[in-house]
């Protein structure tokens, strides 16, 4: 078997395609032929946050090894939304890590327009168990939920750092 040092890749969003070496990390292709990404609707531009390669969402550190059509993707595109919105995920639970390190961040649910999360309290286990899920040997003590005075539900108390009336 012959090994071709460089191949052809299709980039959808010119129309064109390219010779590319092989081993090719998508991030840098971009850099040289798609810094950005323009929105067909809007005309506005977007950073390129990932990639679809041959209709399958990669990370811009996939390395291109054969022919392949790409079309790198930006906030406007629905798997770029996924993937920012992912990445946001990643660096909140760092920051609460980082900042709270007794208590734990658990990312319920999304709503129409962001995320619904929680922050709890760690408890170790009484008998020395590990928890299901993690490394540590805590389980976690959700915040209890009551009724507010105007008649919404509340959290039962509050956030690190923030002051109750």
């Amino acid at each position: 078997m012959i090994e071709k040092d460089s191949f052809k890749v299709f980039l959808a969003n010119s129309g064109t395609a390219f010779e590319v070496p092989f081993l090719k990390k998508l991030k840098d292709l971009s850099d040289e032929v798609c810094p950005a990404v323009r929105d067909r609707r809007t005309g506005a531009e977007y950073p390129v946050l990932a990639a679809l390669v041959d209709h399958k969402l990669k990370e811009l550190d996939y390395k291109l090894a054969v022919s392949h059509e790409v079309e790198f993707i930006g906030y406007n595109h629905p798997d770029g939304k996924r993937t920012y919105l992912r990445s946001l995920c990643f660096v909140l639970q760092n920051a609460v890590r980082r900042i709270y390190p007794d208590k734990v961040l658990i990312i319920n649910h999304s709503l129409p327009s962001g995320l619904y999360c929680t922050i709890c309290e760690k408890e170790p286990l009484e008998d020395g168990r590990r928890a299901e899920g993690g490394n540590a040997q805590h389980r976690f003590r959700r915040p209890s939920v009551h009724q507010g005075e105007d008649g919404g539900s509340g959290c039962g108390g509050a956030f690190p750092g923030q002051r109750t009336a």
